[in-house]
């Protein structure tokens, strides 16, 4: 794809930053404004999207607000930040007592500009688009663990980058690094491949495949496959993928096979009417910096079923935090059927790593099927198989993917009387999010801007 003049570019993106209300932008907005007259790297358009936080959704489309298959496996570039996530917990076939690999990917294309500004720009929607791609493998083998983080990687068509959004046959590409499906008639997205290409540091070729087809082989998340606002989107995923294919890290070659999972998620941020204008601040009163992230997770289960949740943290951190969010994902004979649950989630041995952030090393979750039913009591147990989850996305934001075995005890049984309790053992992530200050992001990010 053709690059655009840089100048032009920088004056697309201040046009469009200019025409973001005054209650969207943040305190650092003058900051931002100079510093997108003078962008000039994809990265760059990144740390600006980042630290827009919410303002980074005025002017594109509204999302869905149903799902349609095949057509919404595709990305969906008119709306709001999106992105296909996956994680593979994998043996190394020629050593699966010894050896484990474990591969985490992300890759999020998120709009530079305003809907309006590209179409006034005479733009292609693939070139609003600036897409990272994120991955970590984690290795233990003989005694030893380790992580292992993708350099950056981070594009931009409009500035010369490589980046495709195809539907059929599906593509979603950054650079050297794609995930790609057929996406056909029939439905299908799987077999899913997966190439992440980082030189002599990393180099990752893995399938993933499904026991079902189309659709029946996902399960949808949110509310019918759709969050309501004031995070708008879409989110479903797969569970329970067979993946095969080979792991390279520092010039060692690991045949690997295992279980993986995929989502597929499209977040944008539209703020609820305000029906009065808000009382003025008292005198001396100063916004207090509040984290705003959340914990989530996804277990594939020794027995075919999955496990998936999240619980948010606001303003403080809590340790005990409401479970609010979570599914029983049950495998029958034709695809996947969900049990809502809540509960209660315990955070515990925050340890700092990159960028100082503090992140949770251990979990426990304590949920029961929200309808107030018997068949799921679950008490939930992840422990890491290495406690260094985190990675920095491309906007410089940190985040932690944590590899880990779980145990799931299902007291649900002896409510009834029926039995003792079951136990079940699995693998998956635990995820991390946002818990990191704003400040120390804030001061990071103007520095690396140089504003």
């Amino acid at each position: 794809m053709t690059a655009i003049d840089q100048t032009s570019v920088a004056e697309a993106v201040v046009a469009s930053m200019q025409s973001i209300p005054e209650d969207w932008r943040p305190d650092c907005f003058p900051a931002l404004l100079t510093a997108a007259g003078q962008v000039s790297t994809a990265q760059q358009m990144a740390v600006i999207i980042g630290m827009l936080g919410n303002g980074a959704s005025y002017g594109a489309d509204a999302p869905p607000t149903t799902l349609a298959f095949p057509a919404d496996y595709a990305l969906h570039l008119e709306n709001g930040s999106e992105w296909y996530w996956f994680s593979a917990n994998l043996t190394v076939d020629n050593d699966p007592k010894e050896g484990q690999v474990h591969v985490l990917g992300v890759m999020a294309r998120n709009r530079a500009v305003t809907v309006a500004v590209e179409q006034a720009n005479g733009w292609t929607p693939a070139q609003s688009q600036v897409v990272d791609s994120a991955a970590t493998v984690t290795i233990s083998a003989g005694g030893v663990s380790r992580i292992v983080r993708r350099s950056p990687n981070v594009q931009w068509s409009a500035l010369g980058g490589q980046t495709a959004f195809e539907t059929q046959p599906f593509l979603y590409q950054c650079g050297p690094d794609s995930y790609a499906g057929p996406n056909d008639v029939s439905g299908n997205v799987v077999p899913f491949t997966v190439v992440i290409d980082d030189g002599d540091n990393m180099n990752v070729q893995l399938t993933l495949t499904s026991d079902f087809e189309g659709e029946n082989g996902l399960f949808l998340q949110g509310i019918n496959g759709t969050t309501p606002a004031p995070k708008l989107g879409i989110y479903y995923s797969w569970p329970q993928l067979k993946v095969t294919g080979t792991v390279v890290v520092e010039g060692v070659t690991y045949p690997v096979s295992g279980l993986g999972w995929i989502d597929h998620q499209l977040i944008m941020y539209r703020p609820p009417e305000k029906p009065f204008p808000a009382p003025s601040p008292a005198p001396g009163w100063t916004l207090t910096q509040a984290l705003d992230g959340w914990s989530w997770c996804q277990f594939n289960l020794a027995n075919g079923d999955a496990f998936t949740g999240a619980s948010f943290v606001t303003g403080t951190l809590n340790n005990n935090a409401f479970f609010e969010y979570g599914l029983y994902v049950s495998r029958t004979e034709t695809g996947f059927t969900t049990t809502a649950l809540m509960g209660s989630q315990t955070l515990d041995r925050f340890a700092p790593f990159l960028e100082n952030v503090m992140m949770p090393t251990v979990w426990r979750y304590d949920v029961t099927d929200w309808n107030g039913g018997f068949q799921f009591d679950l008490t939930v147990v992840p422990g890491p198989v290495y406690p260094d989850g985190s990675f920095a996305t491309g906007n410089l934001k940190i985040a932690g993917e944590t590899p880990v075995t779980v145990t799931v005890l299902n007291r649900g049984p002896s409510n009834n009387q029926t039995g003792p309790c079951t136990v079940t053992i699995g693998q998956g992530y635990s995820e991390s999010v946002g818990y990191e200050a704003p400040g120390q992001y804030l001061q990071r990010g103007l520095a690396f801007l140089g504003v």
